[in-house]
């Protein structure tokens, strides 16, 4: 496969462009992947189908997007989606042309607007024998420390100096392009679970990585990193799980055990159905593990319940508000305002979704469903989010501790914001990345001709304190990172905090 090259004007760095003029750099390359990357039959695009998928990209953004231009100007998209069209001068293929929409998408620095299908392409390159980079880092703002290595040349906690001879700060923030992320922390905790993939889309496939290193602050040593294919590190994976004496946190699966002292600890998951990936809306499963836990916890005598949102992506807040019910005294919601805007686009993705779910029907889309047909699409509503009444009969009351992360997103964070606004819970851990204000509630349209699926914004969803700042949820207990501890170094504090508000004293 051929690499083509766009030059383009572009901001340098994640919101960046928001005032001023804005420098022009390239926007990149096409990533020269192996036939067996692309999904099968996939059509091949000529640039006049690219030019009117890229316009019906933009004239979708711009009529269902709750803001497109919220952190950047339209004259910069303009500019950029002008010499983006100028540009399609070769065919491509969908799982090419993917790469070029996305980082179009991206340039607004607004986390839920994306263009999906490059995971899907990654998924195919590593299932096909592709090779990639085994390292995996921690990202604190302009410098790369390595967290996660299958290659015994580089180990956790050394810092990562030059990629190839370049410096990372320049690297980092051409990486974060290809990235949807309203600012540059939230970029870079992304980028933490995908950088050997978007190496690979920035600079293309290669047998070995020069990576320059740095073992605290001594001198710097060059190594040449092998990359390895996707069986391989699976098998390394198996045998190295434990990376030395780094704690990893695993965030698979929903947990629920008592711990000493008569602290319950619950990891509820994903806020979305992953028993049933048919249907991930179906929240039948989550809300019986979620009673089961809480009878369990009661019936064990627990005194304090701690909450674990770490790594959560999210989800709905029907999944959620159940779980918050056990222990609220007071009605709730996840907003103060939840600010919709209407379009032909979040109108026709709303239907899809009830056609899907019957059952739905007098639920929150029906009610989107009424909102859209009485605006104007380009005008927005004001959806009233309906309150949450604390579970009726018996409900935990002790006191609840919720653990947060840089890695809790979506709804997670919601969720967090809830139970700090309304006082139903003490966070602890590190500012969450993700914003508890923000643009979100997405839904999707689909590119004529490469069949695309575009994510896009219709809300703005404004915390319950009516905070509008961008910032994410700021603990009530702050506990500085430590990525490189042999212990959890999170729960520990949170432990000691719920020892010492119940008595009992740290251990």
């Amino acid at each position: 496969m051929r690499r083509l090259s766009l030059t383009l004007a572009a901001c340098a760095g994640i919101a960046s462009c928001a005032s001023g003029p804005d420098p022009i750099t390239s926007l990149g390359t096409v990533p020269d992947l192996p036939a067996a990357a692309f999904a099968p039959d996939e059509p091949i695009l000529s640039p006049g189908q690219l030019r009117e998928d890229l316009t019906s990209l933009y004239q979708g953004l711009q009529e269902a997007h709750f803001d497109l231009y919220a952190r950047q100007t339209k004259p910069a998209y303009d500019r950029l989606f002008d010499a983006t069209l100028n540009s399609f001068d070769q065919p491509l293929r969908p799982s090419e042309a993917v790469f070029l929409f996305q980082r179009f998408t991206a340039f607004g620095n607004i986390a839920h607007a994306r263009v999906e299908g490059v995971s899907a392409v990654w998924s195919r390159y590593r299932e096909a024998g592709g090779k990639a980079l085994p390292v995996f880092p921690r990202v604190r703002g302009d410098r790369m420390f390595v967290q996660l290595s299958y290659d015994p040349s580089v180990a956790p906690g050394d810092e990562i100096i030059a990629v190839n001879g370049e410096p990372i700060g320049p690297l980092l923030q051409r990486l974060y392009r290809q990235i949807s992320a309203d600012n540059a922390y939230l970029a870079g905790s992304l980028l933490e679970f995908s950088f050997p993939f978007h190496l690979l889309e920035d600079q293309g496939p290669a047998d070995t990585i020069s990576l320059t290193l740095s073992r605290g602050g001594g001198a710097s040593r060059e190594v040449a990193v092998e990359t390895i294919n996707l069986e391989t590190l699976r098998a390394r994976t198996a045998t190295e799980s434990d990376q030395g004496d780094v704690f990893v946190f695993d965030a698979s699966g929903r947990k629920a055990e008592m711990l000493d002292d008569g602290i319950a600890y619950l990891q509820p998951g994903p806020f979305y159905g992953i028993e049933n990936p048919e249907n991930p809306w179906d929240n039948s499963a989550f809300k019986a593990f979620i009673d089961e836990s809480f009878d369990t916890f009661l019936a064990e005598g627990a005194r304090a319940l701690i909450i674990d949102l770490r790594q959560n992506p999210g989800g709905d807040n029907s999944f959620s508000d159940h779980m918050i019910a056990w222990f609220a005294d007071e009605p709730f919601r996840f907003v103060s305002d939840f600010q919709v805007r209407s379009s032909p686009q979040a109108q026709a993705s709303n239907q899809a979704r009830l056609d899907l779910n019957p059952d739905m029907a007098g639920g929150v889309s029906s009610q989107l469903a009424e909102g859209y047909n009485a605006t104007p699409y380009g005008e927005t509503f004001s959806f009233e989010i309906p309150l949450t009444e604390p579970r009726l009969g018996v409900r935990f009351e002790g006191p609840v501790y919720a653990i947060i992360d840089r890695y809790s997103y979506s709804n997670a964070v919601n969720v967090a914001a809830i139970l700090q606004d309304y006082g139903f819970a003490t966070i602890t851990g590190e500012e969450t990345s993700d914003l508890a204000t923000s643009y979100g509630a997405m839904e999707t349209f689909t590119l004529p001709h490469s069949g695309l699926t575009v994510g896009f914004p219709k809300a703005l969803i404004i915390r319950p304190s009516g905070d509008r700042s961008d910032r994410g949820v700021r603990p009530d207990i702050s506990i500085p990172s430590a990525p490189f501890a042999a212990e959890d170094v999170f729960l520990q504090r949170t432990l000691d905090a719920v020892r010492e508000e119940l008595g009992s004293g740290p251990k």
